[in-house]
Protein backbone atom coordinates (compact mmCIF):
# COMPACT_ATOMS: atom_id res chain seq x y z
CA UNK A 1 0.00 0.00 0.00
CA UNK A 2 2.90 2.87 1.00
CA UNK A 3 4.81 1.89 -2.33
CA UNK A 4 1.68 2.36 -4.41
CA UNK A 5 1.12 5.94 -2.61
CA UNK A 6 4.65 6.74 -3.02
CA UNK A 7 4.59 5.55 -6.83
CA UNK A 8 1.62 8.14 -7.20
CA UNK A 9 3.05 10.98 -5.63
CA UNK A 10 6.12 10.14 -8.21
CA UNK A 11 3.88 10.31 -10.97
CA UNK A 12 2.15 13.30 -9.86
CA UNK A 13 5.85 15.19 -8.96
CA UNK A 14 7.38 14.28 -12.54
CA UNK A 15 3.54 15.42 -14.39
CA UNK A 16 3.93 18.87 -12.21
CA UNK A 17 7.75 19.35 -12.99
CA UNK A 18 7.05 18.74 -16.88
CA UNK A 19 4.37 21.32 -16.93
CA UNK A 20 6.24 23.68 -15.04
CA UNK A 21 9.12 23.57 -17.10
CA UNK A 22 6.89 23.81 -20.28
CA UNK A 23 4.79 26.54 -19.06
CA UNK A 24 8.62 28.90 -17.73
CA UNK A 25 9.57 28.43 -21.64
CA UNK A 26 6.96 30.11 -22.59
CA UNK A 27 6.87 33.18 -20.39
CA UNK A 28 9.59 34.88 -21.77
CA UNK A 29 7.96 35.16 -25.42
CA UNK A 30 4.58 35.93 -23.43
CA UNK A 31 6.14 38.83 -21.90
CA UNK A 32 8.28 39.83 -24.96
CA UNK A 33 4.80 39.78 -26.86
CA UNK A 34 2.71 41.95 -24.09
CA UNK A 35 5.49 44.38 -23.86
CA UNK A 36 5.76 44.65 -28.14
CA UNK A 37 2.15 44.86 -27.58
CA UNK A 38 2.06 47.82 -25.18
CA UNK A 39 5.18 49.60 -26.51
CA UNK A 40 3.71 49.31 -30.33
CA UNK A 41 6.53 47.92 -31.62
CA UNK A 42 7.42 45.24 -33.45
CA UNK A 43 7.14 41.70 -32.23
CA UNK A 44 10.39 39.54 -32.78
CA UNK A 45 8.68 36.19 -31.07
CA UNK A 46 8.44 32.75 -32.41
CA UNK A 47 6.49 33.59 -35.54
CA UNK A 48 8.68 36.37 -36.22
CA UNK A 49 11.59 34.45 -35.76
CA UNK A 50 10.28 31.26 -37.48
CA UNK A 51 9.83 33.50 -40.82
CA UNK A 52 13.05 35.07 -40.33
CA UNK A 53 15.57 32.03 -39.31
CA UNK A 54 13.15 28.95 -41.02
CA UNK A 55 12.56 27.20 -37.68
CA UNK A 56 12.53 27.60 -33.71
CA UNK A 57 13.77 24.67 -31.52
CA UNK A 58 10.78 23.89 -29.85
CA UNK A 59 11.49 22.24 -26.21
CA UNK A 60 14.85 23.25 -25.46
CA UNK A 61 15.38 24.80 -22.54
CA UNK A 62 17.79 27.90 -22.57
CA UNK A 63 18.94 28.38 -19.17
CA UNK A 64 18.75 26.13 -15.97
CA UNK A 65 17.88 28.42 -14.08
CA UNK A 66 14.32 27.13 -13.65
CA UNK A 67 15.49 23.53 -13.89
CA UNK A 68 14.14 21.60 -10.59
Amino acid sequence: MLFRALSAISSQHAEIKQTLERDLQLMPEAVDGLINLYLGTEDYTCMTAKKLAGKRDKGVMRSNAFRL
